[in-house]
């Protein structure tokens, strides 16, 4: 899940910093994630739009 997350982020330019604060896997009753944005990235195109 966290790399998923990861990805998402990435996908929408922004640059985030992921605390897990329950996980099921380790006993808790369930999962929770803190998503805190540290900086949104512009988004840059590997190629020219007028090419």
């Amino acid at each position: 899940m966290k790399n998923s997350l990861f990805s998402l982020c990435v996908q929408v330019s922004m640059k985030t910093e992921v605390t897990w604060l329950r996980d099921m896997l380790r006993g808790d009753d369930a999962f929770e994630l803190q998503l805190k944005l540290l900086k949104q990235v512009p988004e840059e195109y590997p190629y020219k739009d007028d090419e």
